[in-house]
Order: structure tokens, then C-alpha cells, then sequence
């Protein structure tokens, strides 16, 4: 093979490796830092963090630490009665300049068991500057059937069906609001079932980031 060919092969190559590389690489700020956190509307003890890839804003619910005065349980039903949590987070952060962030989804990871016939929802809405802009995702619903009877960790991904919310690095700082809602429904003629969410365990949410250098387009 000429040498000509051979460079060229070998540069093609070098170019296709590199390509490879930056779109596996995941492009987010070198560091983000929380500046405060408010909970309110519910009791549960919440702590918030980022991932270590600087991809999301992590929320926990954690019930595993009620002290009798707080809930143990996000929801709960036994077909006659049930109660309910509705949180507020609402967490500031800022981080170096040179990226915009688009909030794309939201993931949940609990544990959680509800009978046949009962039907459990999580639902979540994000404000930003104070409640004027608003993002919306698809909600979770799951049927309780033979194989949600036990305990059990479950996971899902809800995507935004709205307008994604814009973090601004031109701003001093940034602050979103997650509303969260955890419900238990009891079907019309269903009796003697049970179901609950995050009994004394851990509620993980993720609050998913994809960053940018240029401004994204606003509709």
C-alpha cells in the first residue's frame, strides 16, 4: 500500500477515534456547588447532592429515619383508609461559567408494594424564578397485580412533556422547586388490599442535567 494511502487510512482513523471520544465524553461543569436547601409541605427528613458526573440534582427521601414524630411512609393505603405526602424542595446552586443546563427527566428508585387492585402514582412538577416557569413530566403510575404484592425496588424514568427549564450560568445562581406527590388509589370495588411507598427506606430521586456551551433556542 502506498505511503500516501497509508497516511491518510491512519489519519481517518485518528479523526474517528476522536469523534468517538467526544461524544462519549459527557460535557458538564467542572464543579457545582449547593447553596441552600428549603423543604416544605411535609415532614420527611430530604437531604439533596450532585452527582459525581455533575449530571443531576439528587433528591432522598429517606423515611428510614422517622423518630415516631415524622412519617414512615410516603403512602400507604388498606383500602379503607390513606394518607398522602406532598413535598416542596426547593435547592439553589450555582457553578462555573461557560455551560447552559436543560433540565430533560427525572428518575425514581424505591422500594414500594401495593396489592391488586390498587393503583400508585408519583408525580412531579419543577418552578423556577419563583413559580413563573414551570416543567412538567410524565407521571408514574403502576397497577398493583400478582407481582407487586411483595416488597420490591422499582425504578423509572419520567420524561418532561413541557418546555424544558433553562439553567442560566449568566446568573449568580440558580434555584429550581420539585413539587413531588405520592399517592396510593384504591379501584372502584377493591377491598382488603393494601399497598405502600418507601416504608422506613429510601426514596432516591435524580433530577437529570444536560449542559451545553451555546444558549439553547427558546419556542
Amino acid at each position: 500500500m502506498p505511503i500516501s494511502l497509508i497516511s491518510s487510512v491512519a489519519r481517518i482513523i485518528f479523526i474517528g477515534s476522536l469523534l468517538q471520544t467526544s461524544i462519549a465524553d459527557v460535557v458538564a461543569p467542572l464543579s457545582i456547588t449547593i447553596l441552600n436547601t428549603a423543604v416544605t409541605n411535609c415532614d420527611i427528613p430530604i437531604s439533596t447532592s450532585i452527582s459525581a458526573n455533575k449530571t443531576s440534582l439528587d433528591i432522598l427521601y429517606d423515611t428510614s429515619k422517622s423518630n415516631g414524630t415524622t412519617p414512615d411512609v410516603l403512602a400507604w393505603t388498606d383500602s379503607t383508609n390513606a394518607t398522602e405526602t406532598v413535598c416542596t424542595v426547593c435547592t439553589t446552586f450555582k457553578w462555573p461559567s461557560g455551560l447552559y443546563g436543560l433540565i430533560t427527566s427525572i428518575d425514581y428508585g424505591y422500594y414500594h408494594r401495593l396489592d391488586e387492585g390498587l393503583l400508585e402514582q408519583v408525580a412531579s412538577i419543577i418552578t423556577m424564578n419563583n413559580g413563573t416557569s414551570e416543567e412538567y413530566f410524565d407521571f408514574s403510575y403502576i397497577y398493583g397485580d400478582t407481582n407487586t404484592a411483595v416488597t420490591a425496588l422499582t425504578h423509572s424514568t419520567q420524561a418532561n412533556n413541557s418546555e424544558a427549564l433553562l439553567l442560566d450560568f449568566t446568573k449568580p445562581s440558580e434555584s429550581v422547586c420539585v413539587q413531588t406527590a405520592f399517592r396510593m388509589y384504591n379501584r372502584v370495588g377493591v377491598v382488603g388490599a393494601s399497598g405502600e411507598i418507601s416504608r422506613k427506606s429510601v426514596f432516591s430521586m435524580n433530577v437529570n442535567f444536560a449542559w451545553q456551551a451555546l444558549k439553547p433556542t427558546r419556542r
